[in-house]
């Protein structure tokens, strides 16, 4: 695959391992689906999110690249003209999406949500697509008219509602070549081909394993509001990111071409891989080379996800050592002697010791690793509604069981 940027490394090329990612995450292209995908793969706590881009954003990632040893990747809705010199200290990645699809992903995900978002946007009650479609609010504006191209463009004035070019709707030639230029410097998905997507991301970030597909945050399709005009109006809002769009799906397809049927026998990316300390307890959250897990949240653990095997990779010696596993279960007396662990495609015996209620440890008997990669399958069986043990929640997930802490030792 040739250089996306000569200034910035080619994977497994960096002498300092390799640098940090950079998901410039834009709005409706399956971000929160990829973002979890990035969580799993760099570990929690070393993925870096930006929910705000306000007037303190640049020193926020000033600060950011200042520590870029502390993180794996940062993320969020981030203009590429925040970046300027300080792109090529990231491997930037982004995904887009049909430009119409985008549009309408994000009216249904607005009127599927909040009516307090609906309030703080300036939509009245019963908004329609017409009304979403012709709003001044500058959060809305900016997203519906060529909000891929802005992104892109590394123009700060097409990002601020206070010039008066964020509100013009000519001379966007030169931010369309701009933009496609930023792509042809980065690595960059579609949302329609995500499977080639992570084939791609694989490839360039030097993962050993293969990347999990998953589906976070999706809005259900209505496509009752939806008529011809409205659909010929978002055409004509969007022609540069659709011209965008249409020039990527060229590029990608071609890139994706060349990439090598099998990975080269090279360094993979340390960042993507667990290296644990003998006989240190490590949060969840600092485990990189996960998947099969949903994201680290409050009570300190990162649940099961009940539709695959959750599994980590792991780097060692050859060597005869265990692990313990410490597991909070959805309910008190749940089967926990049905929990299956394998390493490397072996299985190994497990003992149960109950802490307190719903809380314990899960402990293998030795098992033989080997130098290099090894691999860690947890298959639980049994999950619940979370809304049969919760009515009033809103949690769409099945349940059973979640990893907290881990230790492998000797």
């Amino acid at each position: 695959m040739p250089p996306i940027n000569a200034d910035m490394p080619e994977p497994g090329t960096d002498p300092a391992g390799t640098r940090p990612l950079l998901f410039l995450h834009i709005p409706k292209t399956a971000g929160t689906s990829f973002l979890l995908m990035l969580q799993n793969t760099f570990g929690d706590s070393r993925v870096r999110r930006i929910h705000t881009v306000d007037e303190t954003i640049k020193e926020t990632l000033e600060a950011a690249v200042a520590k870029l040893g502390d993180i794996s990747c940062l993320t969020g809705h981030l203009p590429v003209h925040l970046f300027g010199d300080s792109l090529d200290k990231f491997r930037p990645f982004t995904v887009l999406r049909e430009p119409v699809a985008r549009v309408l992903s994000l009216f249904r995900f607005l009127k599927a949500g909040d009516p307090a978002d609906w309030k703080r946007l300036d939509l009245p009650p019963d908004f329609t697509l017409s009304d979403f479609l012709g709003s001044a609010h500058p959060e809305l504006y900016g997203q519906v008219n060529n909000g891929m191209v802005r992104m892109l463009c590394g123009d700060p004035k097409r990002e601020d509602p206070e010039r008066a070019r964020f509100w013009d709707k000519t001379g966007w030639t030169d931010a369309l070549h701009a933009a496609i230029a930023t792509l042809e410097r980065i690595d960059f998905g579609l949302t329609e081909d995500m499977g080639a997507t992570l084939a791609l991301a694989r490839c360039v970030w030097s993962v050993p394993y293969e990347l999990q597909q998953y589906r976070e945050n999706t809005t259900r399709r209505d496509t009752s509001a939806e008529d011809i005009d409205d659909i010929s109006r978002i055409i004509a809002m969007n022609t540069l990111d659709l011209t965008l769009y249409y020039w990527a799906v060229a590029e990608f397809h071609k890139r994706v071409a060349a990439l090598p049927k099998a990975l080269p026998d090279r360094p993979w990316n340390p960042l993507t891989v667990f290296i644990p300390p003998l006989g240190v307890e490590q949060s969840i959250a600092n485990v990189p080379g996960r998947r099969g897990f949903h994201e680290f949240e409050g009570i300190k653990v990162a649940w099961l996800r009940a539709d695959e095997v959750a599994d980590i990779h792991f780097a060692g010696k050859a060597d005869l050592l265990h692990f313990r596993l410490l597991l909070f279960c959805v309910v008190a007396d749940y089967p926990t002697d049905r929990i299956i662990l394998r390493v490397n495609g072996q299985p190994v015996k497990t003992h149960f010791s109950s802490v307190e209620a719903k809380w314990g440890w899960l402990e293998t008997d030795h098992f033989e690793t080997r130098d290099g990669l090894n691999h860690l399958a947890i298959e639980a069986s049994v999950f619940f509604p979370a809304s049969t043990l919760d009515p009033l929640t809103g949690d769409k997930r099945r349940l059973g069981v979640a990893l907290a802490n881990l230790i492998l030792a000797p």
